[in-house]
């Protein structure tokens, strides 16, 4: 008994990993090539965080949330200042995450937001 009860709970969770990926990817065609790079910036700090934490600790969050979110930014054609600031920001983020919130989840949400944030500064920044 307690097997289905496993198969159904792996199953929910493949099933709602799926529905919330495409409507992701669906939301991001129709977003602007500013807020791709931003979007951009924060999940390749929030993936890098995670990876970095979970190998290295917190400094390892640092920078595999640092070149997470540079190497996305970079990918998506940021400019070199959109780039160092997505990466100071992920990089800081992610040892701040992991410090207060703990654990690789910490790591990933703090690297994502400092990712995001330092991406926005720099996309942002003069035009309001």
């Amino acid at each position: 008994m307690k097997t289905g009860v496993n198969l159904m709970k792996k199953m929910m969770m493949i099933v709602s990993v799926g529905l919330m990926s495409t409507t992701l990817f669906v939301g991001c065609q129709n977003a602007s090539p500013e807020s791709q790079r931003i979007g951009s910036a924060a999940i390749g700090g929030g993936a890098g965080g995670a990876v970095g934490k979970h190998v290295g600790g917190n400094i390892g969050a640092g920078l595999g949330a640092a070149l997470g979110a540079g190497v996305a930014a970079n990918a998506k054609g940021s400019s070199s200042k959109t780039v160092r600031n997505s990466a100071i920001g992920a990089g800081v983020g992610a040892v701040l995450g992991g410090a207060i919130i703990g654990g690789d989840a910490g790591a990933a949400t703090g690297g994502a937001l400092g990712g995001s944030a330092g991406a926005a500064y720099e996309e942002k920044k003069g035009k309001y």
